[in-house]
């Protein structure tokens, strides 16, 4: 990108220009109608200004500190590579047992009701009394297609409950909708629906507060509502589980003539989410002992006198809806409709989680078929999740006194340490009830034991470099340093000084912060400003946050952290007017 030079009125310009990650801009001093800018010259002072913020937020953020901190600990720790092809194998074969399981079962009720049928015996003695009537439509009429999707299919209850917390943002909601959309037209008018979505809260997307038949009016009600579903706010999947089962008993109590009457179904649909809201279940559904992954199968009966039947194809997103096109894509699809296996190497346009940047990277797209399915299952890996880190030995009792540090504010992500421990507790208590997993010398069999070495080790590690912050402190002022962060592969997020915390609050999913993604995603320090939906009035005190991830390169790589500073914008500010005067002076002195 050329320099840009804006002349504002007769007396201000603005010069804006690429600095490496950022553009550079600043007003100067009133200009003399004949004077002229050599560019040269503003890329120059582009370049030194890059060069002074770089010297400023290496200093303070410790980067090159963590780094040393890390192979400190090399010994504890084993870098393994992530073999993309084993995890497609082996998520697809898991996959295939599940689907294979329920197929077998359905078929096995299918047999029987089809065997029923075709040895039944026309009883001319059975009388209206002596047959159990569910309250059903008259399915000989109207669109054929209609008559066999609501004929082949069981009538059902369904809740469709979609999670809107803030990291389902833009595409990943747009797809959620869509996916929605899809869903209700498979409805027949013997199914009855409604639709919530809940993030710390739960609410219904309509007027309809209970269950309605999926006619078409309804649906179309349905439809048009889900449309106006935004974001916000963490997830809550406890909350909204809630909502649904007790949607499910007021129906149950107040609409004793109405309703499917046969199968009671919760669709989620979420981004996903590490927490298991196992007292929801225990409460209102006991032969459910957790949250896992739920899949309904559907066959059609068919009667085999008459050999007839319709055949629905099911809701479905391409995936180069989803991805940015290019021919390595295209030809990516292909292989995978034609079950092929294979790994490819991909440079892409990725957009932020929060869309307002795009970065240049490379995904490796793995993939291959599930046997036992017409369907076949892709993984995408970024360069910075082909290797991991496993942590060997650790100090349970060391890294259990860091995390009551006083050097910092510490959070811990919201993630599923211990199967017992609430993922959606406050912070605090999320806190308190991994130190009590943590009381002994062993790991509880009930907690994930890799995990919470991991999270001990950038415990222990980030502990020093909040020791460095302390002793950087006496400085931050005089350098416009607000504030210095570090959040870890690990699930830790350390805020000093502790009084600029309050941002991180609702940060404490790392791998859900557009910072971190971009960060790992480039070799740089990343800069951005808080998003300002008034573009007239700028928020009082805002500051400039500057993120790098920290590479090993000696040890694979690795990145096992992202740190950060909070600058003040008058230090850029003040840097550029620093540069230019400088050149000004010896101008004059020519």
């Amino acid at each position: 990108m050329a320099a840009t030079i804006v002349r504002i009125g007769d007396d201000w310009a603005s010069i804006v220009k690429p600095c490496g990650t950022f553009a550079c801009a600043r007003f100067l001093p009133p200009l003399d109608r004949s004077s002229e800018i050599n560019l040269d010259r503003v890329m120059e002072w582009g370049d030194r200004l890059e060069e002074e913020l770089y010297n400023i937020v290496s200093k303070y953020s410790g980067v090159e500190e963590l780094k040393n901190f890390y192979r400190d600990h090399n010994v504890n720790l084993n870098v393994v590579d992530v073999d993309g092809q084993v995890l497609v194998q082996q998520t697809a074969k898991e996959i295939d047992g599940l689907l294979s399981k329920k197929m077998k079962a359905l078929e096995t009720v299918v047999s029987a009701a089809e065997d029923l049928a075709l040895n039944y015996t026309y009883d001319p003695d059975l009388a209206i009394e002596d047959v159990h009537w569910y309250d059903a439509k008259n399915l000989a009429d109207g669109d054929p297609i209609l008559t066999y999707i609501q004929g082949a299919s069981s009538a059902k209850d369904m809740m469709i409950l979609i999670d809107n917390s803030g990291s389902v943002h833009g595409l990943t909601l747009t797809l959620i909708k869509r996916s929605v959309q899809e869903l209700l037209k498979t409805l027949g008018e013997n199914d009855f629906v409604n639709m919530a979505w809940f993030n710390t809260e739960a609410h219904y997307v309509s007027c309809f507060d209970t269950f309605v038949q999926a006619n078409v009016r309804n649906k179309k009600v349905l439809e048009v509502a889900v449309l106006e579903i935004g974001d916000g706010n963490m997830s809550d999947f406890g909350k909204g589980l809630e909502f649904a089962f007790r949607a499910f008993d007021d129906f149950n109590a107040t609409h004793t003539s109405q309703g499917a009457r046969c199968n009671k179904i919760i669709m989620l649909f979420t981004d996903g989410g590490t927490e298991r809201p196992v007292e929801v279940f225990e409460k209102y559904n006991k032969d459910r002992d957790g949250m896992g992954m739920m899949t309904t199968i559907t066959l059609p009966v068919y009667n085999k006198s008459l050999g007839l039947g319709y055949l629905s194809e099911p809701p479905n997103v391409d995936f180069l809806e989803v991805e940015p096109d290019n021919p390595s894509k295209e030809e990516v699809r292909k292989n995978m409709i034609d079950r092929a296996s294979g790994a490819v190497t991909i440079e892409t346009f990725v957009r932020s989680q929060d869309e307002r940047y795009v970065d240049l990277v490379n995904r490796t797209y793995i993939y291959g078929p599930m046997n036992s399915t017409i369907f076949s299952l892709g993984l995408v890996l970024p360069e910075y999740r082909q290797k991991r880190i496993e942590v060997e030995n650790i100090d349970i009792p060391t890294g259990r006194d860091y995390l009551q540090t006083q050097r910092s504010a510490l959070f811990i992500a919201p993630w599923n340490f211990c199967d017992d421990v609430l993922t959606n507790a406050s912070h605090a208590d999320f806190l308190q009830d991994i130190l009590e997993k943590l009381s002994g010398f062993d790991f509880p069999a009930e907690c994930d034991e890799p995990r919470l070495k991991h999270l001990l080790l950038d415990t222990i590690v980030t502990e020093r470099l909040a020791e460095f912050w302390n002793n950087k402190a006496v400085d931050f002022k005089s350098d416009g340093i607000v504030a210095t962060f570090v959040s870890t592969e690990g699930g830790i997020t350390r805020v000093f000084p502790e009084s600029e915390c309050q941002d991180f609050e609702d940060r404490r999913d790392t791998w859900q912060q557009t910072f971190f993604r971009r960060s790992l995603d480039n070799n740089y320090f990343i800069y951005s400003v808080p998003y300002n939906s008034d573009h007239q009035n700028w928020p009082v005190n805002y500051t400039i946050m500057a993120t790098s991830s920290v590479t090993l390169n000696d040890m694979g790589g690795i990145k096992p952290a992202v740190v950060g500073v909070k600058l003040d914008p008058e230090i850029i500010l003040g840097t550029m007017l620093h540069i230019t005067d400088q050149d000004s002076v010896l101008d004059k002195l020519k």
